[in-house]
């Protein structure tokens, strides 16, 4: 008897909590555009397991102008298959939590955000995968802008996204990501951040212990670049392996006044691994005109670049810190094995 009663109280807490539970299947009479227009602030659109496709699901706005609303849209084994016919969430204001979704194909041949735009949005992703998502513009997956724009991913995939900028994620316009414990392999860009682009004043991205970033391309910044005053935090072990760019960083590109910190929380943590990356200049890293502090342990190990910088290049008035237990080994480069500076930069290395 008392255990129904805690069932009963349970579930009432549950919808007071959260509000009303919508529930679509695929080919269902009453499509996702219809319902999120149906739902009010803390409802939640659960999706039965089954691929979502067609121009009713991935052509139009699912959500916009929502800036007091709160949305929960939860799959397990849902797929969202864009066909390459538009995104899937164009957002602006309010939060968004998505969790358990595979999204496939999102493409916009004009603009940015493949898969997912969002302004001034709370947007949390969990157990999630973006797969050969494109934009013309910036942010391959997915474009945050807004200085109220605010991102954590958990446990997301992206795989084989591209764009002009930010092969995977743009982040924008005071926007702010972190990731944790997510895999980036085999994006792509043409210019700027293979995997993501950070740039903008007050833009922001934390990565926090357990990220891959794996075999992605571009000109500048294989996996990642940050510019235009920009800050970019790693935490704990992140991992960059195997990326390229066909002029500077291999792994990760810093410009125009940005800033990068790495540093680890525990001693026994592995730290921070760039390992096996290429460019033309830091076959790691790159600096120009920005600053690049780090802590506890890394391991820079087997990267190349063609003509300076194995592993680290620092120029244009660049300043870097070091302090820790850091290794280099096996890392190649015309001029500057595992490190090359020039012009009026400051360099201090402790530890």
């Amino acid at each position: 008897m008392y255990a129904h009663k805690w069932f009963f109280l349970g579930f009432l807490l549950t919808q007071l909590c959260h509000g009303v539970v919508y529930k679509v299947e695929p080919h269902s009479g009453r499509g996702l555009v219809e319902t999120l227009g149906a739902m009010k602030d803390s409802d939640i659109l659960q999706l039965e397991p089954g691929v979502y496709f067609g121009e009713i699901h991935c052509g139009g706005k699912f959500w916009a102008e929502s800036v007091h609303s709160h949305i929960h849209i939860v799959g397990q084994g849902s797929v969202f298959n864009c066909s390459g016919s538009g995104r899937a969430l164009d957002a602006v204001g309010g939060t968004v939590s998505i969790e358990g979704i595979e999204f496939v194909g999102g493409a916009i041949t004009e603009g940015d955000g493949g898969c997912i735009r969002t302004l001034n949005t709370t947007l949390d992703i969990s157990n999630s995968r973006f797969d050969s998502c494109s934009a013309s513009g910036q942010g391959g997956a997915i474009f945050f802008a807004g200085e109220r724009g605010r991102s954590t991913m958990k446990n997301v995939d992206f795989v084989q996204c591209s764009a002009l900028e930010g092969g995977a994620a743009a982040v924008a316009s005071g926007a702010e990501l972190r990731m944790e414990s997510c895999l980036m392999e085999d994006n792509s860009c043409v210019l700027d951040g293979g995997s993501v682009l950070v740039h903008g004043t007050g833009s922001r991205l934390n990565l926090v212990g357990g990220n891959e970033l794996v075999g992605s391309e571009a000109l500048n910044g294989g996996a990642v670049t940050v510019r235009e005053q920009a800050f970019a935090e790693l935490i704990g072990r992140n991992s960059f392996r195997d990326n390229a760019a066909g002029f500077m960083g291999g792994a990760v590109c810093v410009l125009s006044g940005s800033s990068l910190h790495a540093r680890t929380v525990d001693v026994a943590e592995d730290g921070l691994e760039v390992r096996q990356n290429t460019a033309s200049m830091g076959g790691g890293f790159n600096f120009e005109s920005s600053s690049f502090v780090i802590s506890g342990r890394a391991r820079f190990e087997g990267n190349r670049a063609l003509h300076q910088g194995g592993a680290i290049t620092l120029r244009l008035f660049s300043q870097m810190t070091m302090d820790g237990e850091m290794r280099f080994h096996d890392n190649h480069a015309e001029l500057g094995g595992w490190l090359y500076v020039w012009m009026g930069v400051t360099a201090v290395v402790k530890g």
